[in-house]
């Protein structure tokens, strides 16, 4: 098994990213199922515009707030000992960074009809398996407690 280490961290791999965000979504989808059962999801546009700015909104709060200075992991992420960190201090990022970071998400998630595409092939083309948001954020995606397996 290839591990990539960068300034003595190892990278989580894109599998396990992948994994992380479709926990998180699930728990996301969760909450979103709640307001569609509260009325949020009735067929009338004005609320489905609603719903849909609320939805935007909860999931750029949510991964902006777990992700930053907070702690740099989200529920998904912290399962599967994942921390997002500045990828020169190898600190838990910024408001800014984090923000930055989820704000991309949006463009990372391109095409909508196959949902993640674009990020999951610029991670997959990454030296640090970083997507967009990673890019612009300065921000990697590390594993926390690493075990790395001596060759000897």
């Amino acid at each position: 098994m290839m591990v990539d280490v960068v300034e003595g961290v190892v990278l989580a791999s894109v599998f396990r990213r992948v994994c992380a965000f479709v926990l998180d979504v699930l728990l996301l989808l969760m909450f979103f199922g709640f307001l569609f059962f509260i009325g949020l999801g009735a067929s009338d546009l004005f609320v489905g515009i609603v719903f849909l700015i609320i939805s935007t909104l909860v999931m750029l709060v949510y991964f902006s707030y777990f992700e930053g200075p907070s702690g740099g992991s989200t529920p998904g992420k912290y399962y599967l000992s994942l921390m997002v960190v500045d990828e020169k201090t190898l600190k838990p990022p910024s408001k800014m960074q984090s923000v930055t970071r989820n704000l991309l998400r949006f463009a990372d998630l391109l095409p909508y009809f196959i949902p993640g595409l674009l990020g999951l092939i610029v991670m997959l083309c990454s030296d640090k398996n970083q997507r967009l948001g990673d890019k612009t954020a300065k921000t990697i995606v590390i594993q926390k407690k690493a075990q790395i397996k001596s060759e000897y």
